[in-house]
């Protein structure tokens, strides 16, 4: 009667000759070693149920039928897997026989040795159970590859959601800051002129401020009755209508020398303040005239032989310049 027992490291139902009971041997499918079980008892026909543990579960292999030695090659001195389950069968060398396994389930051989016992196992295309865990490490996880892509699919889906709603909260910041700061826009300052060692401040300068982008310029000023020497000019004369359409301003300095000019919006300007009581000394070489020359109509006649100012600034509700002509 042949010993019929369980691998106790895969699960793996074995069937040996009696002379191998006792003996160590490598188990075909998991390649562990483990020891043949004694002779069982004479006229014995089944053997004991064995479990399985598997993923957590535990599953009980059924009782097989008596054993057939048709199932065997060679008699009872063969060492077989059960073929009923699993479809392949394996001989143990002995006595100058040769012992091979077949199987259809996995397309590699694998050799199989046992110095101590003398024989080798040649084995083809052995099944891996899908259940029986392919690594002894408790710290290691193995997961379908699909998952790691649906994972990282995931977290940059989720990268992209909040980039786009960070992108959209700081274009909202900064358009309602833009909100906030739009608006009119009040400049003020004093022009002063020096008279020696003393500074006095100068009535009557005129001052003017000059959007930056000339974008807005579609007629430029005409310059009578804005210059220092002429008189006040009134609120609708054309010159004036004209500055405001394009977005600056224009106003006369009182006798403290004070000027105030409020324009629609913050931002880049040009301010030209022109001397009533200074007057240029020798060639204007600034260089300046040329810019100025976009927003006016003649600024030969505008500046006249007056000293002037001409700066960039970039003004703010409240902002305060001021100006002083030596």
């Amino acid at each position: 009667m042949p010993i019929r027992f369980v691998c106790h490291h895969c699960g793996q139902k074995l069937t040996v000759g009696r002379r191998r009971g006792g003996s160590k041997a490598d188990c075909p499918r998991c390649h562990q070693t483990i020891r043949v079980p004694d002779d069982p008892t004479p006229g014995a026909a089944t053997m004991t149920a064995s479990v399985i543990v598997m993923e957590g579960q535990a599953q009980a292999i059924e009782q097989p039928a008596p054993y057939d030695p048709a199932l065997a090659i060679g008699g009872d001195e063969d060492f077989a897997i059960e073929p009923a389950d699993f479809g392949f069968e394996i001989g143990v060398e002995d006595s100058g026989l040769s012992n091979a396994i077949s199987s259809e389930a996995r397309p590699h051989d694998t050799g199989l040795s046992d110095p101590g016992l003398g024989h080798s196992i040649t084995a083809s295309q052995i099944d891996t159970h899908p259940h029986v865990p392919q690594h002894d490490n408790p710290d290691l996880i193995t997961l379908p590859r699909r998952v790691l892509y649906v994972q990282a699919g995931l977290l940059a889906a989720v990268a992209i959601v909040c980039f786009t709603l960070g992108a959209l909260m700081g274009s909202a910041f900064l358009r309602g800051t833009d909100v906030a700061q739009a608006g009119p826009c009040k400049i003020s300052g004093v022009v002063n002129v020096a008279e020696g060692k003393t500074t006095q401040p100068e009535e009557g300068a005129a001052v003017f401020i000059l959007p930056e982008d000339s974008r807005n310029i579609d007629e430029q000023v005409p310059v009578d009755g804005l210059r220092p020497s002429d008189a006040a000019p009134a609120e609708n004369h054309r010159g004036l209508l004209i500055l405001q359409q394009m977005g600056g301003g224009y106003a006369r300095t009182d006798k403290d020398g004070n000027y105030s000019i409020t324009v629609p919006r913050p931002g880049k300007y040009y301010v030209l303040v022109i001397s009533r009581s200074k007057t240029l000394k020798g060639t204007d070489l600034s260089g300046k005239k040329e810019q100025i020359a976009r927003y006016f109509e003649s600024v030969n006649k505008l500046l006249e032989k007056q000293l002037y100012h001409f700066t960039g600034e970039t003004l703010v509700d409240g902002r305060k310049v001021d100006v002083s002509f030596e």
